[in-house]
């Protein structure tokens, strides 16, 4: 019940104020959002894609996710700087996340396998 009340219309600057303690860490996560979104799109239009033969498209992929991880993991060490490096489970999550994140891209033998059969899905 409380959760449905701040999403309600009326109380999403509580919920925002609950999440972000400035608005300018909402806007960054929302605009790193978008490299993420880009991404998503890629892969949710990988068949015409494939059939236009712009499989150089696919090589966007792993860039725009590592992109936004380090942008992310990035604003996550300015929030913790400016909370005085004092643990915060808000922080501390998010970057355990993101480094998580990272770490797959970096090394995931199966991204590399999945990434190399659309480039050549002709």
């Amino acid at each position: 019940m409380v959760i449905a009340q701040l999403i309600s219309a009326e109380h999403t600057k509580v919920l925002a104020d609950i999440l972000y303690e400035h608005a300018s860490h909402l806007y960054s996560s929302a605009g790193l959002g978008v490299l993420g979104l880009s991404a998503l799109v890629i892969l949710s239009f990988r068949e015409k894609i494939a059939q236009s033969q712009n499989e150089w498209v696919f090589r966007l992929i792993r860039p725009l996710l590592l992109c936004a991880v380090i942008l992310n993991l990035a604003l996550e060490v300015n929030i913790a700087k400016e909370q005085n490096w004092q643990f915060s489970w808000l922080v501390a999550l998010p970057l355990l996340i993101e480094i998580w994140c990272g770490y797959y891209l970096i090394k995931s033998k199966h991204l590399n396998v999945m990434l190399q059969d659309w480039q050549k899905s002709r």
